[in-house]
């Protein structure tokens, strides 16, 4: 067993382990959601803001988790007003408000998506941003990932590059594969204009979309993707 202070310099690796084995909410029983609750409150979250998404684990809508977890996370999502890589804490707990369908939350979500463009500095920041969209699942923040998919700029960021070629609009069909059933396949690695025709195109013809069961432990390098930029990225 590790000592107090052993934990705290392992804390962000043991969360990483949690995320990738231990993510199925029938590991957390009502003994122990109680003490986790209380941990991330108190004071996990100071050192690895990321332990607040534990809440997806064991909870389902704003209506069923505590009071102490609502109060929690408005008042981080409060100074959220746009994406900050060195502060993201309150973009995370925005996301959670809305991702238990809290409308205040939603709102808010989207009016800092209005400000995205395909700038470089905002096709940077969609990188990071879009992947923990795919935890709301509600129709205005797929109308809005949908918009992003009509615009037409490509970057190419050279061969030497994994994901080479991305954009608004790459990073918008990534978000909305994982989301919803039935999402066309398309290349991650030379996302092109047909590309992203192709997946306007479907969302256009498929008002009637579903939502797809919560899971980024499979095996679909899409959704891994998503779950590595969610859960394991620092």
């Amino acid at each position: 067993m590790l000592k107090a202070k052993e934990y705290v310099a392992f804390q962000p690796f043991i969360l990483k382990m949690i995320f990738n084995y231990f993510h199925d909410p029938q590991y957390y029983n009502a003994k122990s959601q109680p003490f986790i609750r209380k941990t991330i409150i108190e004071n996990a979250w100071k050192r690895t803001p990321k332990a607040v998404l534990l809440f997806t684990f064991f909870t389902e809508n704003e209506n069923r988790y505590p009071g102490e977890i609502t109060l929690f996370l408005k008042e981080h999502a409060k100074s959220c007003n746009s994406f900050n890589r060195k502060n993201i804490l309150p973009y995370i707990s925005l996301i959670m408000l809305a991702k238990f369908q809290n409308q205040g939350a939603i709102d808010k979500l989207l009016k800092i998506l209005k400000n995205i463009n395909n700038s470089d500095q905002r096709i940077k920041d969609a990188t990071y941003m879009f992947p923990y969209l795919t935890l709301v699942h509600d129709t205005k923040i797929v109308e809005q990932l949908t918009q992003f998919l009509s615009d037409e700029k490509i970057v190419d960021q050279g061969e030497d590059i994994l994901h080479r070629y991305t954009g608004i609009s790459a990073l918008a069909a990534s978000a909305l594969y994982t989301m919803i059933e039935g999402f066309p396949t398309f290349s991650r690695y030379e996302f092109n204009d047909n590309e992203r025709k192709k997946c306007l195109d479907w969302m256009r013809k498929n008002p009637n979309y579903k939502f797809k069961k919560f899971d980024y432990w499979n095996d679909d390098p899409v959704i891994k993707r998503m779950r590595y930029m969610i859960f394991e990225y620092n």
